[in-house]
């Protein structure tokens, strides 16, 4: 009787092994024979927008006075801002301090972005809101408007690069391309803004005239079929 339960389970044993094996060897022959490519695009497109980072700092003997010098020479700003076709929504304050000063009296400061949506009137721009009050240009930038379409653009670059890397591969060894079977988006190589400023920290007509444009880099990994 224990021998006929050893042979059972020796019996079964077999079964399940065989079976098992069998089930590796369908595994195996279902996966398609692949190869893989890295590919990298590059997109870019003139400058259609600028940001203006400007300053109003003003001083007052006591705290309403800086406080009324610094509304009235930002609300100029704004005004003319507004007056030559930007949108209210492009003109945002970043910071605002007020502070006393060690000399005696106060200062305070205001920080705001502007974001001009005609390159070509950045110099008019700047003039109008010094004229308004604004002393301080602490930054002017430039870039494109839709950058997640130029980044798109940049990732059909890379998935065609990561093809024609991976046909060169498949005619070497004497096969041709089949269907994908993945793509993987590697990453992202951000904007490059050109940024216009002397080195003196002045802006001329001459720099702001060139804008230039904006730079996005993309990279994919991309699994195709062998067949």
């Amino acid at each position: 009787m224990k021998q006929r339960i050893i042979a059972l389970l020796t019996t079964g044993l077999l079964i399940l092994s065989l079976a098992g094996c069998a089930a590796q060897n369908t595994t195996a022959q279902t996966l398609p024979e692949s190869v893989t490519a890295g590919g990298s695009g590059k997109a870019t497109a003139a400058a259609d927008i600028a940001r203006l980072t400007l300053g109003v700092e003003t001083e007052g003997v006591a705290t309403e006075a800086a406080r009324e010098k610094n509304a009235e020479a930002v609300q100029a700003a704004v005004d003319f801002l507004t007056g030559m076709g930007v949108a209210e929504s492009d003109i945002k304050t970043e910071r605002i301090y007020l502070g006393e000063q060690y000399d005696g009296g106060y200062q305070m400061s205001t920080r705001m972005t502007v974001l001009v949506r005609e390159t070509d009137r950045v110099g008019d721009a700047i003039d109008g809101v010094v004229n308004a009050g604004v002393n301080s240009i602490y930054d002017v930038e430039y870039g494109v408007a839709d950058e997640a379409a130029l980044y798109e653009q940049a990732l059909e670059n890379a998935a065609a690069d990561a093809k024609e890397s991976a046909q060169k591969m498949a005619e070497a060894a004497g096969r041709t391309l089949g269907d994908v079977i993945s793509v993987e988006e590697s990453s992202y190589g951000g904007a490059t803004l050109v940024r216009q400023q002397a080195e003196d920290g002045s802006f001329t007509d001459a720099a702001l005239s060139a804008p230039g444009g904006l730079s996005v880099t993309a990279e994919v990994r991309v699994i195709y079929e062998l067949k």
